[in-house]
């Protein structure tokens, strides 16, 4: 039994919850880190004093890469002059071949990104024409800006303070724009699936493991994931919770363990009333795994403190 000593303060149940979602990230990014450093070098060379316009032509460029020196008429009515729109669209060096392909492959993983990470949103919103693009073009950026890294071999922790500041600041930004777009229930979808890169990984294989015997449908596969996310914003909010009231760190661990269980007993006895034996047996026994990980995470960190 692991025993933890007396007088831990509430931040150690923050940084036990840090960790767990350290571990989540690390199991989503760590295979794209060298293309995530070379992104970040690439883009850094493009700040200015010019940022929002630069954003705005960039937009405008995934949207239409042939025809980038063309003002897009979403930038009409953004508070960008038409002299500063077309400054900002137009190159500073030669594009040649390879980076116009190189350019269009960024413009289609985007989204591609967008379309599969958001599909539960984009199917139940009923936008007008003209806000639907808006709102894709917003969640290209959020994605876009989400891929950025915050620091490389080269930055200092000072600068690497200060992306990360103004990546969260730009993000900020844009989901406020998004959820003002969104009615009350396309919100509450947009809060819950933008950041469930993670989960929609574990989603897609549990479905290929299920794939062949006893595949999901659409709708099984929307519920499961949306049924997951619910159950995991209630065990942030309980972390939050005993951070504030717990001082005693073995009772700080004993409770996280215990949400960290009911969150894994709720969503699976939620999702056994829709999923069928075989399903739900690959589904449990696929969690149980990856809970357990989680619970691991937790405590190494609660003893490390």
């Amino acid at each position: 039994m692991i025993r933890f000593p007396a007088g831990m303060s509430a931040c150690a149940l923050l940084c036990a919850s840090a960790a767990i979602y350290l571990w989540v990230e690390n199991n989503h990014l760590k295979s794209d880190f060298a293309l995530e450093r070379k992104r970040f070098q690439d883009q850094i060379q493009q700040q200015s004093a010019r940022y929002q316009e630069t954003i705005a032509a960039f937009n405008a460029y995934l949207q239409s890469p042939a025809q980038h020196r063309d003002i897009p008429p979403s930038l009409v009515g953004q508070g960008v002059s038409a002299d500063a729109q077309q400054r900002s669209l137009q190159p500073t060096f030669p594009v040649d071949p390879a980076t116009r392909q190189l350019l269009d492959a960024e413009a289609r993983s985007l989204q591609k990104a967008v379309s599969e990470k958001y599909r539960a949103l984009l199917t139940e919103t009923s936008l007008n024409t003209a806000d639907t693009e808006q709102l894709l073009s917003l969640l290209r950026e959020r994605e876009r800006l989400t891929a950025l890294p915050t620091e490389n071999y080269f930055t200092d922790s000072e600068q690497a303070t200060e992306h990360m500041v103004l990546r969260d600041q730009a993000l900020a930004d844009l989901d406020q724009r998004i959820v003002e777009l969104l009615d009350g229930e396309s919100a509450r979808l947009f809060e819950l699936t933008r950041n469930s890169e993670f989960e929609q990984h574990q989603l897609r294989e549990i479905t290929d493991k299920l794939s062949v015997n006893s595949p999901l449908s659409p709708d099984q596969e929307r519920t499961l994931l949306l049924t997951k996310l619910r159950h995991k914003v209630a065990f942030e909010e309980a972390m939050q919770s005993y951070a504030l009231t717990q001082t005693d760190k073995r009772a700080l661990a004993n409770e996280a363990v215990k949400a960290l269980n009911r969150y894994r007993d709720d969503y699976l006895q939620e999702a056994s009333a829709y999923l069928s034996e075989d399903q739900m047996t690959a589904v449990t026994d696929y969690e149980a795994l990856s809970f357990e990980e989680m619970e691991d995470s937790l405590l190494a960190s609660l003893q490390a403190q």
